[in-house]
């Protein structure tokens, strides 16, 4: 069964607890804590099933203000939010504030549900729906649904049920060809089961066997159970609430923020530049230094705001800023990000990041400026840019999408528009640019041709000798698999075990030439019989000639064949098909001169070859 994350979000007291029990039946506010002061602290979970059969996943993500960063975490992953506004306050400014958060952390899909319906005269909801319009005409929800409801009566709870079902319907399917990572929001341990952590998986899928590791600790997670949704599961997938049963782990070494990821997927950062936009709600203007509050995923850490397009950012402007932080994190290319204040802690603004490998950049360093514009602009120049990184041995498709984090069915139709045009190329497994590939062709051609000239009587370079002179280490099965794309296969002649360049052909002089030119002579007096290999190359007085021989000659089961006389044979053969459409061996045979034990075996060569067709006694033209 798929499943739908939902979250609710909105001010304090507005009830979004209450609906969450109307829609599920089931209370979020499960701490003690939460109990007992009648707010959610943490991120409350409960899930129900829609008409449609899709399961839904709802995070009750805290409304209080001092709890404004367990929101932050809980949008994160999240398909759909219901911003909840009660009917007998309206909208109030952490209404806004939390809007706009989700804004900025990139949600698509929402909900404007108007609770507490029955506790207000018609004309007061219509007063609070036309708020609603009028709070949110320039954000990116200036056109979402809105839903009364009461929660207690369940006046209106079916209307939002259908909503609901009616918009995860388009939700594309999940996605798994990212790396796993969950951002943990809790940490415990249960007797005579161990540590517990839970989390929104945000990427990928996790399985026991999937190695991960504890970031930033980077030890070793070990995972002895599963959990989705409150039931034991073989596996967790983007989207879905989980719990891992850790075996290796104590409780104290897994704090809230910290990320279990697919080892090897993540690299840490200090420095990040991100494309930020700012709130209109708040007259705030930062400047080069300010100092801020960066939430990412479950992470909140202290920042300084470097502006690169301008030396301010006033409200409601987009800019491209570097954040240096007074600690490292764990990020991703299209990461989502949201700055606060560091005082007063009002949310100022929020975005994306465009490059988690960087240096330290200021506002006169145009040039790169320009370059973080072409990626925010050009997803092509990224993916070209990541892959010049990785020279000729290519980057895989899991490495490029971890890095850049696009949606899949975008990412794929990219990367295909790129290979159709010849941007770059996906060989054995990888991507590779296009320039990238020129240079391993240049190089190679550079290698054969200074060993071509130290060697002029070998007819080629062994495989494994070559592999261990190019720059980037390549594995056996790449090595075939790039030498044989249509750019290296113009200039490269490779077999079995030897490579060399096309159209290489040693000049001999002297007495190598007459040397050459007898055995030849001998090979050539000897037709139409032939000779056998092992005879054709005793005839050599100087053995460092008997690489050359190749090059004139086909080797045809142990027998020796000039390519001048093999093509005379295909031109008799091809012209008696042609007038009589058929022959036997002893017809060619006789047509060539040969005796019988020759005549089957260039035959039996010509058909593996599609010269011809064998039916019964008859070849015919293939």
């Amino acid at each position: 069964m798929r499943h739908i994350i939902i979250g609710t979000s909105g001010h304090i007291d507005h009830g979004k607890t209450t609906l969450i029990k109307a829609l599920t039946g089931t209370s979020t506010d499960k701490l003690k804590e939460e109990q007992q002061r009648g707010i959610s602290i943490n991120l409350g979970f409960t899930y129900f099933d829609l008409p449609s059969g899709l399961r839904a996943g709802i995070i009750d993500v805290p409304g209080h203000e001092r709890f404004v960063k367990n929101m932050l975490s809980g949008v994160v992953g999240m398909d759909l939010v219901l911003l909840i506004i009660a009917a007998d306050d309206g909208v109030m400014p952490q209404t806004i504030e939390h809007a706009d958060i989700l804004e900025f952390m990139g949600v698509e899909n929402l909900i404007f549900v108007v609770t507490k319906t029955g506790m207000v005269e018609p004309d007061m909801l219509n007063l609070v729906i036309s708020d609603i319009r009028e709070n949110f005409k320039h954000s990116r929800f200036k056109d979402s649904k809105i839903i009364p409801v009461d929660s207690l009566s369940r006046d209106g709870i079916d209307n939002l049920v259908e909503e609901i079902d009616k918009m995860v319907k388009d939700i594309p399917d999940v996605d798994l060809h990212k790396s796993a990572r969950l951002n943990v929001d809790r940490s415990f341990s249960l007797k005579g089961i161990g540590t517990i952590v839970t989390g929104t998986l945000i990427e990928g899928k996790i399985t026991k066997d999937t190695p991960l590791t504890l970031y930033p600790s980077e030890k070793e997670v070990k995972v002895r159970s599963i959990e989705v949704h409150d039931t034991p599961a073989e596996e967790a997938v983007k989207g879905q609430r989980t719990a891992l049963n850790i075996i290796n782990l104590k409780k104290d070494e897994i704090e809230r923020g910290m990320v279990i990821a697919k080892t090897g997927s993540l690299t840490k950062t200090s420095l990040i530049d991100v494309k930020l936009s700012t709130s209109t709600h708040q007259d705030v203007t930062l400047k080069h230094f300010t100092r801020v509050r960066l939430f990412h995923g479950t992470k909140e850490i202290m920042a300084r705001v470097i502006p690169l397009d301008k030396k301010e950012i006033a409200p409601g402007e987009t800019q491209v800023v570097q954040l240096r932080l007074e600690e490292e994190i764990y990020a991703k290319i299209g990461d989502p990000f949201v700055i606060r204040l560091f005082s007063p802690m009002v949310t100022v603004g929020g975005g994306i990041i465009l490059e988690t490998f960087t240096k330290r950049h200021t506002f006169s360093d145009k040039t790169y400026l320009e370059e973080l514009k072409k990626k925010e602009l050009d997803p092509e120049y990224i993916i070209i840019s990541y892959l010049k990184e990785h020279g000729y041995k290519g980057a895989s498709y899991e490495d490029i999408y971890s890095y850049i984090g696009y949606e899949e069915n975008y990412l794929k139709k990219i990367l295909e528009e790129m290979i159709e045009s010849k941007e770059i190329f996906y060989i054995g497994g990888v991507y590779v640019d296009k320039e990238m590939l020129l240079e391993f062709r240049d190089e190679l051609q550079e290698t054969l041709t200074e060993y071509h000239k130290e060697n002029p009587f070998e007819k080629g370079i062994n495989k494994e000798v070559l592999r261990a002179k190019l720059k980037y280490p390549l594995s056996t099965k790449f090595f075939a698999d790039i030498t044989s794309t249509e750019i290296i296969d113009k200039i490269l002649k490779v077999d079995k075990t030897m490579v060399s360049l096309k159209g290489t052909k040693t000049e001999l002089k002297g007495m190598e030439k007459q040397e050459f030119d007898r055995v030849m002579k001998i090979i050539k007096d000897e037709e139409p019989g032939l000779l056998k290999e092992p005879d054709a190359k005793s005839l050599f007085k100087n053995k460092k000639l008997i690489p050359l021989l190749s090059e004139e000659v086909k080797i045809i089961d142990g027998f020796v064949i000039r390519n001048e006389f093999f093509q005379e044979i295909i031109d008799k053969l091809m012209k008696h098909l042609e007038e009589k459409e058929k022959v036997t061996v002893a017809e060619f045979r006789d047509l060539i001169g040969f005796s019988r034990k020759n005549a089957i075996a260039i035959l039996e060569y010509l058909d593996r070859e599609k010269f011809t067709r064998r039916d019964g006694d008859f070849r015919y033209k293939y």
